[in-house]
């Protein structure tokens, strides 16, 4: 379920945004002893939490405008699209920002295919060899290997370069 948390930004269809998408996970319950619940027959359980999935809105304001939230099964780079598809329908998206968990060909060809540049740090143990169907990554991830340091202050990844864009 999609939630739109702040209605009065105003959703023009011209105002090009910057989207930065992150989840958190908030336990579900607090007692439990090593991460695991004991119930009453003296059976271990693991204890669960919830994810939210977060998609903030011109990171210049910061405004939190979509959100779902998730089991702790559902991984980040799943939510990807539904996030971005939530914010496209009031917004023209210039930019998506997402960290490692957002790293597939499927999400990089997605953007592509929308026009929005991905700026998705991709994994450290990340090849060029596999990526020929999807160039974007490709190009990402000789970026990122090459230079980290400019790659980050080259597409405005990180939360000092939010802050100055500001």
């Amino acid at each position: 379920m999609m939630i739109n948390l702040d209605p009065n930004i105003n959703p023009e269809k011209d105002d090009i945004v910057i989207v930065a998408i992150d989840s958190t996970g908030i336990k579900v319950i607090n007692r439990a002893q090593n991460g695991y619940l004991i119930n009453g027959r003296k059976k271990r359980i693991k204890k669960g939490f919830i994810k939210i999935h977060v998609a903030v809105v011109n990171i210049k304001t910061k405004k939190i405008v979509s959100m779902e939230v998730t089991k702790e099964d559902v991984y980040d780079g799943q939510m990807l699209k539904e996030l971005v598809y939530d914010v496209s329908k009031t917004r023209s998206i210039k930019k998506v920002l997402a960290d490692r968990g957002y790293d597939s060909k499927d999400n990089f060809g997605y953007l592509d295919r929308l026009n929005i540049v991905p700026v998705i740090k991709v994994r450290k143990n990340s090849s060029v060899k596999n990526n020929t169907r999807c160039i974007p990554r490709k190009l990402s991830v000789i970026q990122q290997l090459e230079d980290i340091k400019r790659w980050k202050k080259r597409c405005g990844y990180g939360m000092r370069c939010w802050m100055a864009e500001s």
